[in-house]
């Protein structure tokens, strides 16, 4: 009994971060939402008119050099397919919702420090790496809140477009997996934050390093010298184009949650050697 009322005390806080956090993040979460979902109506909103034989979308892909359509998965793509139309669109806005989950990560990590407030967690009952729990928990809370809004969004604006989704199983697979890189993604700008010398720098570290490993993706697409580049990349582990020709995940998205929980566990030794003076 006495081991587990601790337990059942540390349970307690996590839970009270996570609360505190989800309510801080709600603002943050909203104006992404708000833009990206209107991107993706909009986007999907033309797919019978951009799918037709003959029309400007399809004549400009035609156009467009090889190397190019192979680093946005176009090669192999049926714009007539609503998941394949999806897939087509889905590079830009795999980008643009990942740097939500990178500043995300790196602002749940540094906010103390970032307000200097993290000596006050010296002076309360709980440890900093339950409070670092208690965020990261939050954070993939709020990630899956949102891939789950932009699913709906998605859905919704084909049902009203009159476009019927003939393999539900490889729509939802795209926001799924696109989920599971937004975690790795997350974890990693939590690590980069813990391991910055100052707090205010987290983010731009996150960025470049989000940027960065969607570039080697996208150069491993372009450059069959380069290809081994993509296993560094986790954006090319749950690739729409390939989602889209295979009709769901690979067994590889595996890959993405173990990095998830191996760059938490990282970042968190990482807190702990900081509170030492490592």
């Amino acid at each position: 009994m006495r081991e587990a009322r601790p337990l059942l005390a540390t349970s307690a806080q996590v839970r009270h971060v996570i609360s505190l956090e989800l309510s801080l993040s709600i603002r943050s979460l909203v104006s992404w939402v708000l833009p990206v979902g209107a991107l993706l109506a909009m986007t999907l909103g033309l797919q019978k008119s951009m799918s037709q034989a003959g029309s400007a979308f399809e004549l400009k892909i035609r156009m467009m050099p090889r190397p190019m359509l192979a680093a946005f998965g176009m090669e192999h793509i049926n714009l007539r397919d609503p998941v394949g139309y999806l897939a087509t669109n889905w590079s830009t806005i795999t980008l643009i919702t990942a740097l939500f989950a990178s500043l995300l990560g790196a602002t749940l990590a540094s906010r103390e420090s970032a307000s200097q407030l993290s000596e006050t967690l010296y002076t309360q009952p709980i440890e900093r790496h339950t409070v670092l729990v208690g965020k990261a928990l939050a954070g993939v809370l709020v990630l899956l809140a949102f891939n789950v809004t932009l699913s709906l969004v998605g859905w919704v604006t084909y049902a009203f477009a009159g476009v019927a989704i003939s393999r539900p199983g490889a729509f939802v697979s795209v926001f799924a997996g696109t989920f599971l890189v937004h975690t790795t993604v997350f974890a990693l700008s939590i690590l980069a934050a813990v391991s910055a010398q100052h707090a205010r720098s987290a983010s731009s570290r996150a960025l470049g390093i989000t940027f960065g490993l969607y570039g080697l993706g996208m150069v491993a697409r372009i450059t069959e010298r380069a290809d081994k580049l993509k296993y560094l990349s986790p954006f090319s582990y749950a690739d729409a184009s390939d989602i889209a020709q295979t009709g769901g995940l690979q067994a590889r998205v595996a890959v993405l949650a173990v990095a998830t929980v191996a760059l938490l566990i990282a970042a968190i030794v990482r807190l702990n050697r900081n509170d030492m003076g490592v």
